[in-house]
């Protein structure tokens, strides 16, 4: 492992290339999507099990492709989920009944992947990005971001399952008991495993390489316990791969949560050859092993990107925080259709301003914080901001806020709720949904 002082130069950088990037539009990501692959439509409806397209070499590529990146190309790729396009950006696309946009207060940006799991069944999203059929050398080091969101009644297994990440399986070693030898393949998807009670899900690397037993290495992201996610929130996700020197203990797997450092592990040796590179991408999400999903379930994600170290160069390399990007959260109070004015107050450790909602209460009514003159208030301390209000009949007010939660009081609570993010909470709840800021 690092010495402390690595770990501590590396616990301060985020990998180039996260900042203010995050809501794009679907037209500036086809827009650079375009300079390199054209009106792609390879898109290849899996029946099987995972990794059954692997041993049969992905059949054909389509004949529509009309331009493609030079093999030179440092990877820079960004596929968001804003409409069924982003099926035309995997190089492979499996299980799409399985997947749907979806939008409003569900969604991180606009517009968001749901991935659903019957009750019972084992699959949930299988979809591949391989570099060298969209025209880039396969790289041996990689960058990678997604948003994920576990609902609060999702429902993990003691084994868990997996979520997307980078392999090398060259359709013969690395996945479902193929077990690596540092010649025939390897992997680095993400895994999903039981939190540290029920409202957590703890994120990890399910590693296949040449020091491996049986089944894959199961790591979890525990530094600063930034793995252990909490659910009904959305987290941002950063891995790093790099490719061991052959025959040598050298390779490289890092991870980020939510801008915090996660994991670092740098003695893997993923390979004894050089004809192993970082050959696809899998946007895997599935119980398993062959473990089924409990009940109906669904796991929800955002704006995917993959690059290489030095495709972003002069970008600026922090990532202040999660809510930098999606600004802030959503906090509403929600009266009860026929209810008199209802008063309430809370405290924030970070800023805090008026906002409007962009979904509306029960009763058809706007949530819109400020509307009360002299009543609706914010203020800011030396410490913290100070701020409430009050509304009635069904109406809302809302605010942005940027920073934890530190208390909130309703004065009579029996005519009023809370929102997070558009997701009734708790006092409690949304105390601790924002304390990791």
């Amino acid at each position: 492992m690092a010495s402390d002082e690595t770990e501590e130069a590396a616990s301060k950088k985020v990998p180039t290339g996260l900042n203010k990037e995050i809501t794009e539009s679907i037209e500036d990501d086809n827009k650079q999507t375009s300079q390199r692959r054209l009106n792609r439509r390879s898109v290849l409806q899996l029946t099987g099990g995972i990794g059954m397209a692997l041993a049969g070499g992905y059949g054909v590529a389509s004949a529509e492709e009309l331009a493609t990146p030079s093999a030179d190309s440092e990877v820079d790729v960004k596929i968001g989920f804003n409409d069924r396009s982003y099926t035309d950006k995997f190089t492979y696309v499996g299980r799409a009944e399985n997947n749907s946009i979806i939008n409003g207060k569900h969604a991180y940006s606009d517009k968001s992947l749901s991935v659903k799991f019957a009750e019972g069944d084992h699959y949930g999203t299988d979809m591949r990005y391989r570099f060298s059929e969209e025209g880039y050398s396969e790289p041996e080091t990689l960058y990678f971001r997604y948003y994920v969101y576990f609902p609060q009644d999702f429902e993990v297994v003691e084994n868990g399952g997996k979520l997307p990440g980078p392999v090398g399986t060259y359709g013969t070693a690395g996945w479902g008991g193929r077990q690596s030898d540092g010649t025939n393949g390897w992997s680095a998807r993400m895994s999903f495993t039981p939190g540290s009670d029920s409202d957590h899900v703890q994120v990890g690397w399910y590693c296949y390489h040449a020091d491996m037993g049986t089944w894959g290495s199961n790591w979890a992201w525990s530094k600063n316990e930034a793995g252990n996610v909490l659910k009904g929130q959305w987290h941002q996700i950063v891995g790093e791969v790099k490719m061991n020197t052959p025959e040598e203990n050298d390779g490289v797997l890092r991870g980020w949560v939510n801008g915090d450092f996660a994991f670092e592990k740098t003695d893997i040796r993923f390979r004894d050859t050089t004809d192993l590179k970082i050959q696809d991408f899998w946007f895997d999400n599935y119980y398993g092993g062959s473990w089924a999903s409990p009940s109906d379930n669904e796991v929800r994600f955002d704006s995917l990107r993959m690059w290489t170290e030095s495709a972003n160069e002069t970008t600026d390399p922090t990532l202040e925080s999660i809510d930098s990007d999606n600004k802030g959260h959503t906090v509403a109070f929600i009266s009860e259709e026929g209810s008199s004015t209802v008063n309430y107050d809370f405290t924030s450790g970070g800023s805090v301003e008026f906002t409007t909602a962009s979904y509306e209460t029960p009763a058809g009514k706007p949530i819109e914080g400020g509307t009360w003159e002299g009543v609706d208030y914010i203020e800011e301390g030396s410490e913290v901001v100070m701020a409430g209000g009050g509304t009635g009949e069904g109406y809302g007010d809302a605010y942005l806020v940027t920073g934890p939660v530190l208390n909130a009081t309703i004065r009579t609570p029996d005519d009023m709720w809370i929102e997070l993010n558009g997701e009734k909470v708790t006092t409690e709840q949304l105390i601790e949904r924002t304390a990791w800021q």
